[in-house]
């Protein structure tokens, strides 16, 4: 990056900002991945740098990061390796020297927690580099969650909030990616963000079988929840949901299996048009335990059929 105009690199064991306050792009030295302290890193640069300075930070993503070592050593040590060094022990053991595996998800959410815009992300000579700005207003983020069983905050009946458990099938910090997710690539046919690259490999997985949504079985025995209904909104996504049929979900209690499992109605439209459908019949009934029977038995056959995919 030595081609950058205006530009200034930076160590990390420079804490001197003064020496940067006339320069446009100041470019971080050392990779991301040896930093032990990032989140402080991170905050110190936007507390002392201006809105109209780039920043451009370099790191080796898990990517990259195999791809470097399946040249070197056997697959057994590449998974002793993952499980060490990524699974267990994230920031290093023993048995190298201090290194962070990272993931792009986990360092642009770092980036948006810590109150930067991200400008450009692309790779270079086997690493990734970021390009980042200070936003403009600063905002307060609750503290990332990175315990494997999620608590998220999701609206049920009355739209009343409540802690909806979830296995943990995203890279840390991607909770912070959702409007970046949005803004930048959109949403698919089926309602989900576009290019998501926030999900783990094992994640993905474990989503295809449904394993993910175990937990929620808490949440039936808190009463939060019944066996079918439609899906509890997350705040995003509530201002996708039309008016009037946020109007009526908000009237039941939300479900762990939802209607478009039952309708095989997957895409966005077809998906507001299942839970329509759905809440017609089970809100007009004097019965409406057999409403949700009818719906369960026709998503377990859809299931056992293969006729539909959790994502």
């Amino acid at each position: 990056m030595k081609d950058i105009e205006n530009s200034k690199n930076f160590d990390y064991s420079d804490c001197n900002f003064e020496n940067y306050k006339n320069v446009e792009n100041i470019i971080i030295n050392n990779d991301l991945n040896s930093i032990k302290k990032i989140n402080l890193f991170l905050k110190s640069l936007c507390e002392n740098i201006h809105t109209n300075q780039k920043i451009y930070i370099t790191f080796e993503n898990n990517s990259q990061r195999n791809n470097r070592l399946s040249k070197k050593y056997t697959v057994i040590f590449r998974v002793i390796d993952f499980f060490i060094n990524r699974a267990i022990f994230k920031k290093g053991t023993f048995l190298n020297k201090y290194y962070r595996s990272l993931s792009t998800a986990e360092v642009m959410g770092r980036a948006i927690y810590n109150n930067f815009e991200i400008n450009d992300c692309f790779s270079k000579n086997k690493k990734t580099i970021i390009i980042l700005s200070k936003t403009k207003s600063h905002k307060s983020f609750s503290e990332p969650n990175t315990n494997i069983i999620l608590r998220l905050n999701r609206y049920g009946k009355d739209l009343k909030t409540f802690k909806l458990y979830k296995i943990r099938t995203m890279h840390i910090y991607s909770e912070f990616l959702q409007d970046y997710m949005v803004d930048s690539f959109g949403y698919t046919k089926k309602g989900k963000p576009n290019n998501d690259f926030r999900i783990t490999s094992w994640g993905r997985i474990i989503r295809k079988l449904w394993i993910d949504e175990l937990p929620q079985l808490l949440n039936l025995l808190k009463g939060d929840m019944k066996i079918f209904g439609v899906r509890p909104l997350s705040k995003s996504y509530m201002n996708e949901v039309p008016i009037e049929l946020l109007k009526l979900r908000s009237s039941v209690k939300p479900g762990c299996v939802p209607p478009y499992v039952s309708l095989l109605k997957q895409s966005e439209a077809e998906y507001f048009i299942s839970e329509k459908i759905y809440l017609d019949e089970y809100t007009n009934s004097k019965l409406p335990f057999l409403v949700d029977i009818k719906y369960l038995i026709l998503a377990f056959k859809n299931i056992m059929l293969g006729k539909i995919l959790s994502e």
